[in-house]
């Protein structure tokens, strides 16, 4: 004999589940936020274009605040980031945090050098 649940008891229980994703949301915009502390930059903050072509970067003058670069797939936080996404996605354009930029560099090669284990 099969015991069906009732409509409230599937709604509470889809309730309960939204509440634990929402506490995770919150941990993980937490978690954001302190690093963003520590790293010295704030979330406000405008991105500069960077054109990738052939393992090097370089910015091409036009910054973009966070709402013009939300949800596209080419937005980086680091060097670091953008180095793995030009790799995993290769040449194109990327949007680079402007405090993430070398100071004092214009381009940057994002090409690493290998290193025999030997």
């Amino acid at each position: 004999m099969t015991v069906r649940s009732t409509t409230r008891e599937r709604l509470s229980g889809r309730a309960r589940e939204t509440r634990l994703e929402c506490g995770q949301i919150a941990r993980d915009w937490a978690r954001i936020v302190k690093r963003a502390k520590l790293e010295g930059y704030r979330l406000t903050h405008s991105y500069d274009e960077v054109q990738v072509y052939n393992g090097v970067a370089e910015r091409t003058g036009t910054r973009v605040q966070r709402a013009g670069v939300r949800g596209r797939r080419g937005v980086c936080h680091s060097v670091g980031q953008l180095g793995s996404k030009a790799r995993q996605l290769g040449d194109g354009y990327y949007y680079l945090i402007s405090a993430a930029w070398p100071e004092g560099q214009d381009t940057v090669d994002l090409n690493r050098t290998w290193t025999s284990l030997a």
